[in-house]
């Protein structure tokens, strides 16, 4: 693993192995659990292991079946457990591409 910088560096949110700051303990510990390989959060189901409670909730999906994110084009039925597979199937499936925050059809 990474050797953390001495103390004396250090910033109250600054990561003990890169240096790398952050604006929230929540953050911070999230963050070093890239360097340290914790994962405290185990699937039920299956074993596997997350360093974040929300990669679980998704993983999760896999077990249950949810798919909580439709695709809004009529006479398209697919529907996806993340979010960001939605955009993705949107921009590539159904040719959207990003406008600020929304999306529009690329011409």
């Amino acid at each position: 693993m990474c050797n953390p910088p001495p103390a004396a560096q250090l910033s109250p949110l600054t990561c003990r192995f890169c240096p790398r700051t952050h604006s929230s303990r929540r953050s911070l510990r999230d963050h070093e659990r890239t360097h340290t390989g914790e994962r405290p959060f185990r699937c039920g189901e299956c074993g596997r292991a997350f360093a974040l409670a929300k990669t679980l909730r998704v993983h999760y999906r896999q077990h249950s079946g949810e798919r909580p994110y439709s695709c809004p084009r009529p006479g398209c039925q697919r529907t996806f457990v993340q979010n960001s597979t939605l955009r993705s199937h949107l921009r590539h499936f159904h040719k959207l591409e990003k406008d600020g925050g929304g999306q529009k059809a690329s011409v």
